[in-house]
């Protein structure tokens, strides 16, 4: 009996003595091996395994209080998440301490990674860092161009946190 060169499934050649009940359990026992074999190759592509709204925790940002802190994330692989953040400033903030805020889960610290951002009133690009000696799921800075004078990157503090201010972060990380 022969076979297929690349999946092996069994099947009669003309010189071969006709045996139709041998021949059909062969080629079902063969395909149910391949699809087995195909099974098994697509349990490792992992789906989208979670969806969901969180709450993010925005650190350093004083007296500052938000009408809306609103968090959007898919994990879209075993070790990936995306997420989005929204935040809109209902009382201005203090203090000079760096702003940040908590992510859905805790992200690798191996590298920084950094994430864009936008606020507005007044418009800025923004920048969200994490730290290789930070820990937990925060965020650790917010960094964008302080408006007028030179151009200059600095940390998002409290006092920059002003009333009516939007500030919108989305991108993609390396879990823990």
């Amino acid at each position: 009996m022969a076979s297929t060169p690349i999946y092996g499934l069994r099947y009669q050649e003309l010189s071969d003595t006709p045996d139709g009940a041998a021949l059909g359990r062969d080629l079902a026992e063969d395909v149910e091996a391949q699809l087995v074999r195909v099974d098994n190759v697509l349990a490792q592509l992992t789906p989208v395994t979670q969806v969901g709204t969180y709450t993010p925790t925005v650190t350093g940002g004083g007296t500052a209080t938000f009408s809306t802190r609103t968090g959007l994330w898919v994990r879209f692989h075993p070790r990936l998440v995306w997420f989005s953040v929204y935040f809109v400033v209902d009382s201005a903030g203090s203090g000079s301490t760096a702003v940040g805020f908590t992510l859905p889960t805790a992200p690798t610290r191996v590298v920084r990674q950094t994430f864009p951002g936008h606020a507005e009133s007044p418009g800025a690009e923004l920048s969200a860092v994490t730290f290789t000696g930070g820990s937990g799921n925060v965020v650790d800075r917010i960094l964008y161009v302080r408006p007028g004078g030179p151009t200059e990157i600095a940390n998002m503090t409290g006092a920059d946190l002003a009333s009516g201010r939007i500030i919108t972060i989305t991108g993609t990380y390396v879990e823990a």
